[in-house]
């Protein structure tokens, strides 16, 4: 295509863009535009259509963002955030915080640690409306799919603003049924699926049990969780997904270790919204 020098583009051009860019299917993004996909498909092929230029890629996985789009979106989100500023500076200097907060994180998270503290402090900010993405493909800060993202992990980006929250202890452990029919390694095993690279429990488990091999895989630890406790095989998990109907192995463990850490956009430190859920889960934790 080439470039039209003569279409003006709207802000509702900028909105377009930046939901199909945070969405990455036209479904989310008539979701986030409250409009129907038809409307959706229909105005981005108009807006590639009167620029000259793709917006996006349309393989099978979704709709993926060219670098024009990229650069019209992070004006998008300039615009979004110059006018939540205008709008909370309206308030004369009240407290009243209002706007949106897109936070991911993995389900397991979600429920054992992120949700009881969210029902502390959210009830203090009736004008944010929180976003949460708990699916098992994590929302990408980098391509501004999320302002917020708590992860387990050893290694966070460099280039995100960054708070380590607590340790990860790992514990094997398994149902007492389960234990009491031999050793271990003659056992079913549980095992995370390995995407992106092998897990850490993953390479402890070949290390100390190597003839030990998974009868079950599964995509996160809330899934591992539930196959531990209906006695499916042993599994290495988080000490607090290790619930009552588990019993703990005593086992070395610390090769697997690591760390939770809440990220956030660098430019979305200027949004009160999301810099004040980001205050508050970083202070739910104590130092560690």
């Amino acid at each position: 295509m080439i470039a039209s020098a003569h279409y003006r583009l709207e802000h509702a051009d900028l909105q377009l863009v930046l939901a199909l860019m945070r969405g990455g299917s036209l479904a989310r993004a008539a979701g986030l535009l409250g409009q129907d996909v038809s409307t959706v498909f229909r105005a981005i092929h108009r807006l590639e259509k009167a620029m000259g230029a793709q917006l996006f890629e349309k393989p099978r996985s979704g709709y993926r963002p060219t670098p024009l789009a990229e650069r019209l979106a992070r004006q998008a989100e300039m615009t979004e955030q110059a006018l939540e500023q205008a709008r909370n500076e309206a308030l004369d200097g009240k407290e009243t915080i209002s706007g949106t907060v897109r936070l991911t994180c993995s389900e397991a998270v979600l429920q054992a640690l992120v949700a009881p503290a969210l029902g502390r402090f959210m009830g203090q900010w009736p004008g944010i409306e929180l976003l949460l993405d708990s699916t098992r493909h994590f929302a990408n800060l980098s391509r501004h799919e999320a302002d917020l993202a708590i992860r387990i992990t050893d290694q966070p980006p460099a280039h995100l603003i960054g708070q380590r929250l607590a340790s990860v202890r790992y514990q094997l452990c398994g149902h007492p049924r389960l234990l009491a029919q031999g050793a271990l390694e003659t056992l079913p095993w549980l095992a995370l699926r390995d995407e992106g690279g092998e897990h850490a429990t993953t390479t402890w488990r070949r290390a100390r049990y190597p003839g030990a091999r998974p009868a079950c895989q599964a995509h996160g630890l809330h899934a591992l969780a539930q196959l531990a406790e209906a006695g499916l095989g042993l599994a290495l998990l988080p000490h607090w997904l290790v619930g009552e109907h588990l019993h703990a192995v005593e086992a070395d463990t610390r090769a697997c270790d690591s760390a939770l850490w809440l990220l956030m956009r660098p430019d979305c430190r200027t949004l009160p919204s999301v810099s004040r859920v980001f205050d508050a889960l970083r202070q739910h934790w104590p130092a560690h």
